[in-house]
C-alpha cells in the first residue's frame, strides 16, 4: 500500500480507504501481447488442465486511527484487509505497537476471528465504541506521536507492519 492521510474525517473503518482506493490492484496484470511480427505461442493440445498456483493470501494493515478528534477514548482502531480469495481465521494473530501488545485476536470469548476474502476486520482500541462495530475491542491505546504497528500471524511471523509519526492531523486516519 501507499500510505497517506484519509480524505474522510475519522477514517473509513471496514470500508475501502479514500487515499489509495484507485491505486490498489489485486492480482497480476495480464501478460503483454506478442510483439508484432512474432507468431503467438503454440497452443497446447493436451487435455490436462493447466493451472497457475494461486498467490498466498495476505492480511494487511490497511488503516489506523490513532489521533481522534477531541480525544482518543472509544475512537482508535486498526483495520485489517484480506487481499486473498479465501476467508482466513485470525485466531491467535496479534497486534503490537513498538513491541508492546495491543491485543491477541480470539483471546476473549466475544472476539470475532474470521476475516472474509477481500474483506475488512476492525480491531477497536481504547474501548472503541464507534460505527461500524469492531470485531475485536481492547482497552490499550496507541501513541499519538510515533509508533510501528505490527501484525503477527498465529505462528509469530510478521504478516505486516506500518510506522507512523505525528504528521497526521487530529481526526485523520492513516491509510
Amino acid at each position: 500500500f501507499d500510505w497517506g492521510t484519509s480524505g474522510a474525517p475519522g477514517g473509513t473503518p471496514k470500508a475501502q480507504n479514500s487515499y489509495y482506493a484507485s491505486a490498489v490492484t489485486v492480482g497480476s496484470p495480464p501478460p503483454p501481447p506478442p510483439a508484432s511480427g512474432n507468431p503467438p505461442p503454440a497452443q497446447s493440445t493436451s487435455t490436462l488442465p493447466q493451472s497457475t498456483p494461486a498467490p498466498a493470501p495476505r492480511v494487511l494493515i490497511s488503516e489506523i486511527l490513532y489521533k481522534a478528534v477531541g480525544g482518543d477514548a472509544g475512537k482508535e482502531f486498526v483495520e485489517l484487509y484480506n487481499d486473498g480469495d479465501a476467508d482466513i481465521d485470525l485466531k491467535s494473530w496479534a497486534l503490537r505497537a513498538n513491541s508492546n501488545p495491543l491485543g491477541t485476536i480470539g483471546s476473549k470469548s466475544q472476539d470475532k476471528t474470521m476475516i472474509r476474502a477481500h474483506g475488512y476486520f476492525l480491531v477497536g482500541l481504547n474501548n472503541y465504541s464507534g460505527t461500524p462495530p469492531a470485531d475485536v475491542v481492547r482497552v490499550v491505546s496507541m501513541l499519538n506521536t510515533s509508533s510501528t504497528i505490527a501484525l503477527f500471524d498465529a505462528s509469530g511471523a510478521t504478516a505486516d507492519s506500518v510506522s507512523y509519526n505525528a504528521s497526521v492531523q487530529e481526526g485523520e486516519s492513516y491509510e
